[in-house]
């Protein structure tokens, strides 16, 4: 850039650029974790490993080398060595987001992850989350996890702060609509999916899966307000009844004190 300015290449005007700063020095692990996030975004995954790898045995309290590794074993699909560097990552920079969202990312993969598991990743990316973040998909991602889980308040909170922050993004449209059904919002669920109709038919993508879903929340809780009224009937039919002259029930029930008279007894 400085030769083409010098060159006039763009007229006669003079430009005068500062001196470049200079960086500081890096130690060797750094170099070795800047080269190997390098080749993970390449795509070198074996390189990557192997410099990422050296970068910790030099010194196994870089958080980045660990971040990098992390996304590695997701990539190779070993999700359970991903998640103890994601871990780890997060530990060593607890003030920093990229640790936690991938992290909380990585747990959503894992098919046998716990409840404990979870609520860990959860909680650590809530904690760093605040209006000033902007990107959607943290925010999704905490939805997502929040569902898992069973908080639907805080899922849906989150899932339409990532829709506010992209609209028409069509994953989190149908995890949205998916938390509105198990809460029992039908119509806004099927609503939020027919403003996605056409963004589904440009993009080739099948919303048919999530209106099952939809529709079948709907009618399993159609099935319990069925059930939960048929044992309320059924409570009223099993409790006592005021005793009525003649066995017969009515308005005319037999007053309190109360007694059969006997011949030439007055009433």
């Amino acid at each position: 850039l400085r030769r083409y300015i010098e060159r006039k290449a763009w007229g006669e005007k003079q430009y005068a650029l500062p001196d470049a700063p200079q960086a500081a020095p890096m130690a060797p692990a750094e170099v070795e974790t800047a080269l190997g996030r390098l080749l993970f975004h390449a795509g070198r995954d074996a390189d990557a490993e192997a410099r990422l790898e050296r970068a910790l045995a030099a010194d196994a309290s870089l958080p980045g080398a660990h971040l990098a590794l992390g996304l590695l074993r997701v990539r190779q699909g070993r999700i359970a060595e991903a998640l103890g560097r994601l871990e780890r990552a997060r530990a060593l920079a607890p003030e920093s987001l990229a640790p936690a969202f991938h992290l909380a990312k990585a747990a959503l993969r894992a098919g046998e992850a716990d409840d404990e598991t979870l609520e860990a990743a959860r909680a650590g990316l809530e904690r760093l989350l605040s209006p000033a973040v902007r990107a959607a998909e943290p925010w999704a991602v905490l939805g997502m996890l929040s569902g898992r889980l069973c908080r639907l308040d805080e899922a849906e909170r989150a899932l339409r702060t990532a829709l506010d922050l992209a609209p028409g993004r069509l994953q989190t449209i149908a995890e949205l609509a998916d938390v509105l059904a198990v809460r029992e919002k039908f119509d806004e669920a099927e609503r939020l999916l027919d403003s996605a109709q056409e963004a589904a038919a440009r993009t080739g993508t099948d919303l048919g899966p999530w209106r099952e879903r939809v529709a079948r929340e709907r009618e399993v809780a159609r099935i319990r307000g069925d059930l939960q009224k048929a044992a309320s009937l059924g409570r009223a039919e099993a409790a006592p009844r005021p005793r009525t002259r003649g066995g017969r029930t009515g308005r005319w029930l037999i007053p309190p004190g109360y007694r059969q008279t006997g011949p030439g007894e007055q009433r």
